[in-house]
């Protein structure tokens, strides 16, 4: 009876699928018509429209401001650039109240006064966002190996430190009621294991077989015929997201009752990290010392936490690095005492290779372990940013979002030819 119900749930599936590539083929050819018909015989009169003109000088503002942005990230010093020359946004932060907010983790675009600059009088500009994203989760990991093998020594690594990360993401909502504020909930083992299941079969190719399948919680992914039984006519992807967005297509997403901010906050799509080896087409979450706080080192290091991963796995190495996180974050951020006038004291920077291994040598709390931290964990530099910018112009606003990716040599320096715009929206 199972398979009859299975086998006709094919059918109804291969019978809605055309019909779907059918009338998607007619509205091609309706949209095709009308563009002929009114784009290029149009004699509407736009400059009376009231604010056509402003949607205009909106969008060349915002592409002014990533212009300026773009030149920044390759001309200026790294360092200096988030540090120095974004500084007045921590201050703008401070000012405003918002709690939690660091270089690696900004808050959303905040309105700036009109006229804050000469060139864009009439322009209201928002406070711009520039995030290294180098540290973030690449759910694409999962196909590293081209058709990934559930319960693998990959595979377990990987939904290790998914499941550190996800379990320690606060949820807002259960079942789409709003949970008690100042009593923090968070999902089960199970349900955050379901979730990553349930993305494996969303990027794995082998539609229609068993769904994915660990020992001791069973069959807990989400194949195709699964969204046909819960109601949903979504087709599975069965490879690579291209954009994080695309998580809320793939089954219990949204049910999670985790905000989207938090996903954001901690994941991607792009091989951002360590650069991808020969053969594989990504790469792997490294933190950028010099731009992350105290508590980013810490939480970073947390997402490699073993005590899910099989005895005959263990990594020991690894595990000291999760067990002294706190005197690592503490040693790497440790002052230094500026030279000149002020005489300010500042978090400590490393440029040089082998400086961050240096410095936990030098520490009594950190100098017995493994010589690990440029291999595994830290960069000295970020190669992949986010960029959001906003602004405004007779109420009408204009956007821009961008993944941009600037190669750098070992000194940090941006190589010739080597910035990569991967995204690029312009609103």
């Amino acid at each position: 009876m199972q398979l009859l119900k299975q086998s006709m749930n094919r059918q109804q599936f291969r019978s809605r699928r055309g019909m779907a590539l059918l009338l998607t083929l007619v509205i091609l050819m309706l949209l095709s018509i009308f563009m002929v018909e009114f784009s290029f015989q149009t004699t509407l009169e736009t400059r009376g429209i009231r604010n056509f003109q402003a949607s205009f000088q909106a969008r060349n503002a915002v592409k002014s401001m990533l212009k300026a942005v773009l030149e920044g990230l390759q001309t200026r010093d790294e360092i200096t650039f988030f540090r120095q020359d974004l500084q007045f946004l921590q201050e703008l932060n401070a000012l405003a109240g918002i709690e939690n907010a660091s270089i690696l983790n900004p808050p959303p675009p905040t309105q700036l006064p009109q006229g804050i600059l000469e060139d864009f009088e009439d322009i209201v500009f928002y406070s711009p966002v520039i995030r290294p994203i180098d540290h973030l989760f690449n759910l694409n990991r999962l196909l590293r190996e081209g058709t990934p093998v559930p319960g693998n020594d990959y595979d377990l690594r990987l939904s290790s430190q998914f499941f550190q990360m996800v379990s320690n993401l606060p949820i807002t909502t259960v079942d789409g009621v709003p949970v008690e504020e100042g009593i923090p909930s968070y999902l089960a083992e199970d349900q955050v294991m379901q979730i990553y299941g349930n993305i494996f079969d969303w990027l794995d190719a082998k539609d229609g077989e068993m769904p994915y399948t660990t020992p001791y919680l069973g069959s807990i992914g989400a194949e195709q015929l699964s969204y046909l039984d819960y109601g949903q006519e979504k087709i599975v992807k069965n490879r690579g997201l291209d954009h994080l967005d695309e998580l809320r297509l793939i089954m219990g997403f949204r049910e999670s009752g985790i905000p989207w901010e938090s996903w954001e906050r901690y994941f991607t799509t792009y091989p951002v990290g360590k650069p991808p080896e020969a053969g594989s087409p990504v790469g792997e979450a490294r933190l950028n010392v010099n731009l992350a706080n105290e508590e980013e080192i810490i939480e970073f290091l947390n997402r490699f936490d073993q005590d899910r991963i099989p005895s005959e796995l263990f990594e020991s190495n690894t595990q000291e690095y999760v067990i002294n996180a706190a005197n690592i974050a503490s040693v790497l951020k440790q002052q230094e005492e500026t030279t000149g006038p002020l005489n300010m004291m500042v978090d400590a920077e490393y440029r040089q290779a082998g400086s961050i291994q240096s410095a936990l040598d030098a520490d009594p709390t950190t100098n017995y372990l493994p010589r690990q931290a440029e291999q595994k964990f830290f960069i000295r530099f970020s190669q992949w940013y986010q960029i959001r910018l906003k602004a405004e112009m007779d109420g009408v606003l204009a956007s821009v979002e961008a993944i941009v990716q600037i190669q750098r040599d070992d000194k940090g320096e941006p190589i010739k030819d080597g910035m990569v715009i991967h995204h690029f929206s312009l609103n």
